[in-house]
């Protein structure tokens, strides 16, 4: 609930934010807190970010790619997701297809990884370096593939805390 974060005393940051604290050893403030939602879909549109907005809560979307691509109607569009990232969102990958990464061969993840990013380069004009891995699939070998696609850090859904000297490729976020 973003009204729990705002009386609560937490420190909303953005998510490349957090990641670059830790990555630099610099302490956060107490309770701060990064909000992701993981798949691009359209209710983060329409419902979520007109909240958080006016909160002045900033997020991360972790996009699955092929869903945007297909034009899914529960997803949002690529236009929808430039707005969303000209308002200083963050965009996050998240494969293209959703992939179940832990049951994939390494060259389906690389290909799944390179359309997405493809996808990313053409209608953003960048690709992310911020990766979630869907169903909270992770491997070494998957964490292999995410490193070697160019993200510098990647996220599990596990419980945890982030803290200097861990994993960067397999970083934990609360469901």
């Amino acid at each position: 609930q973003p009204q729990v974060l705002r009386t609560g005393g937490h420190n909303v940051l953005p998510l490349d934010e957090v990641v670059e604290a830790i990555e630099a050893g610099k302490p956060l403030p107490d309770r701060t807190v990064a909000i992701t939602m993981d798949d691009a879909y359209r209710s983060i549109y329409t419902e979520a970010w007109p909240r958080l907005k006016a909160m002045g809560f900033p997020f991360t979307i972790f996009v699955a790619t092929d869903p945007v691509d297909h034009g899914y109607p529960d997803y949002m569009t690529w236009d929808q997701i430039k707005e969303l990232a000209a308002a200083g969102v963050t965009i996050g990958g998240h494969t293209a297809s959703h992939l179940n990464m832990t049951d994939a061969s390494p060259d389906r993840m690389a290909e799944e990884l390179a359309r997405s990013n493809a996808a990313f380069a053409t209608h953003l004009g960048k690709v992310p370096d911020l990766f979630a891995y869907p169903y909270d699939a992770v491997s070494p070998a998957a964490e292999a593939q995410v490193t070697a696609s160019g993200y510098r850090s990647a996220f599990g859904q596990q419980s945890g805390e982030l803290y200097p000297g861990g994993n960067p490729y397999d970083l934990p976020r609360l469901a």
